[in-house]
């Protein structure tokens, strides 16, 4: 079922901090079957005393109720480890796009408030929404104490970035450093053509991707500032 052949036996380290003391751990995750069901369990051994402690023991629906219960129980330090090495896999799920099915206003209200309510978001879709719209560019962070997705679109650090260049001879290269950061359903080569007036164009190398105008003025031969730039 799901990810149990991949996970089951799977050992990690982690290290965090509590109460400003550092730790060390190995952590050890198991599959085994009760009444016809499947569980999981988390055991933490520490590394300066050896001694071993089963944290988590539940039921196992599927990885992404996984890592919903994980961060529910305070383990993010391991919800974020599963999901940064096993996460990425999901789309290979066949699952519907949540942005087009479930939640097909959700793009609508993070651009008109930058956050979505997580009380409107469904146990389980939580990680894949955020993984959906991280391929889209989007970074998301939680605010649990406000119930709030905050969602914030990568493309406003390209702008900054961008309005950032006063002058420059190599306005292209300049162009390319501003989408470092920056990828659309995981492309990050930069397209750039030039348009009238001293405008350009330029983009994440996707048939989807948005895309940006950059007007520039040739302050003296090869020589460009930027004046604005914003979504095309």
């Amino acid at each position: 079922m799901d990810k149990i052949k991949e996970l089951d036996g799977l050992e990690f380290d982690l290290k965090w901090e509590f109460e400003g003391q550092e730790h060390e751990g190995v952590f050890k995750l198991e599959f085994y079957k009760k009444d016809g069901k499947d569980y999981c369990t988390i055991d933490k051994v520490m590394k300066d005393n050896k001694i071993s402690v089963c944290i988590y023991n539940q039921e196992y629906t599927g990885f992404k109720d996984l890592i919903d219960e994980l961060h529910e129980q305070g383990l993010e330090d391991i919800e974020n480890y599963l999901w940064d090495n096993f996460g990425g896999e999901m789309e290979d799920m066949n699952m519907e796009s949540l942005l087009e099915g479930k939640y097909p206003n959700a793009l609508e209200i993070i651009q008109e408030t930058g956050k979505l309510k997580l009380q409107n978001i469904d146990d389980g879709d939580l990680y894949l929404l955020i993984e959906e719209l991280g391929r889209l560019g989007y970074e998301c962070s939680i605010n649990a104490s406000s119930d709030n997705l905050i969602v914030k679109n990568k493309l406003d650090d390209v702008i900054e970035n961008l309005k950032a260049v006063k002058e420059t001879k190599n306005i292209h290269d300049e162009i390319i450093i501003a989408f470092e950061d920056y990828s659309y359903k995981g492309e990050t080569e930069v397209i750039i053509t030039k348009k009238e007036n001293e405008s350009f164009l330029a983009y994440v190398n996707h048939i989807d991707a948005p895309v940006l105008r950059i007007d520039t003025d040739e302050i003296e031969d090869g020589v460009y500032t930027i004046l604005d730039a914003y979504e095309a």
